[in-house]
């Protein structure tokens, strides 16, 4: 079953945007199974690593941006000068949502090293933990199909402190799957 690919290139749809930007990707193979990703928040800190000062795009107004650099994006924090803009680094997260009823299938990271980990929230509930041992380099994550409703917060938080990227997210629509359920 094919599913919907969101990829994040240089000057693409989240490339030095902040909050509110969206992408919508279709399924090549079935053109009626399509998404649209919005983002939703962005929080950095505003002493670098330092979860106490963290501040929120949406609620405080903070300038932080989403930014697309070699193989995949990252979060510029607006509070620290001369931040490493193509990178998550610890304490920042990106929350966004989409639109419809989807399945998360798999998530390609780049920039894993020994010892970095990501989270993946749902609804503020710990879904699924990324680390350097879960995947061979280049190669996605398997998330199994996490059930994400429409509007639903999916949050990526870097625990670590590492130089991961975001290149792909993968969803399977929920009309999809019950429409190719019901042609088999």
């Amino acid at each position: 079953m094919a599913g919907v690919n969101f990829t994040f290139v240089e000057g693409g749809a989240f490339d030095n945007v902040g909050i509110g930007a969206t992408m919508t990707e279709t399924n090549r193979a079935n053109p009626t199974a399509f998404a649209t990703l919005t983002s939703w928040d962005i929080l950095a800190s505003a002493v670098d690593s330092d979860l106490s000062t963290m501040t929120s795009a949406r609620a405080s107004g903070a300038a932080h941006k989403t930014n697309v650099r070699l193989t995949g994006m990252g979060i510029n924090n607006a509070h620290i000068s001369g931040d490493e803009s193509s990178n998550f680094k610890k304490a920042e997260s990106w929350i966004i949502k989409f639109d419809k009823e989807v399945y998360l299938t798999s998530v390609d990271l780049d920039g894993m090293s020994s010892g970095d980990t990501m989270e993946l929230l749902v609804g503020g509930v710990l879904a699924f933990t990324f680390d350097d041992q879960d995947a061979a380099p280049n190669d996605p994550y398997d998330l199994g199909g996490i059930l994400v409703p429409a509007g639903t917060e999916v949050t990526f938080l870097d625990v670590s402190g590492g130089s991961i990227r975001i290149e792909t997210i993968s969803v399977t629509t929920v009309s999809e799957t019950v429409t190719l359920g019901l042609i088999i």
